[in-house]
């Protein structure tokens, strides 16, 4: 489970299991891309077949269906899953994959440092675009008669 995700990340629960035989067998007819089937949809049929489960849950239950060879190679994009014997297709989605988990782990670094930085009580310093402006010169009402950060805008005066 992902701490603050508990619901979403919880293991499935028996009825989930139970609705895994439903989403393999709908995945079936969902061949190639051009045939996905979205997660709001998957929901609705699931309704209709008098069954609840949430958006969440169904990225939950495809992660299941995935990590047995339930369904084999069960690709998904945001119009939907579907399944592929498309060797580009496949590629396609497993470089898609690696790009996510890179940015991922940079993000994870990123904010790591933060937290180095916080608990040694340094300041941080935002490695994104800064603005020094000369007095009067920002876009606020405040007039700058001083050096500082400006209360209304923010921008830092010298």
């Amino acid at each position: 489970m992902i701490k603050g995700f508990e619901h979403e990340t919880s293991h499935l629960s028996e009825y989930e299991k139970s609705l895994v035989p439903y989403f393999v067998q709908g995945f079936e007819k969902h061949k190639g891309k051009k045939n996905s089937i979205t997660s709001i949809a998957i929901c609705e049929s699931m309704t209709n077949l008098g069954y609840k489960v949430s958006e969440a849950r169904v990225r939950k239950i495809v992660n299941f269906v995935r990590i047995n060879h339930l369904c084999p190679v069960l690709l998904a994009s945001n119009k939907g899953y579907w399944v592929s014997d498309d060797e580009t297709e496949v590629k396609d989605w497993l470089e898609s994959m690696e790009n996510r988990i890179d940015a991922l782990k940079y993000s994870h670094k990123q904010v790591t440092a933060e937290l180095k930085a916080i608990q040694t009580t340094a300041k941080l310093i935002p490695q994104g675009f800064q603005t020094t402006i000369n007095q009067n010169l920002c876009n606020c009402s405040e007039p700058h008669n001083y050096e500082g950060i400006c209360g209304e805008c923010g921008l830092q005066i010298n």
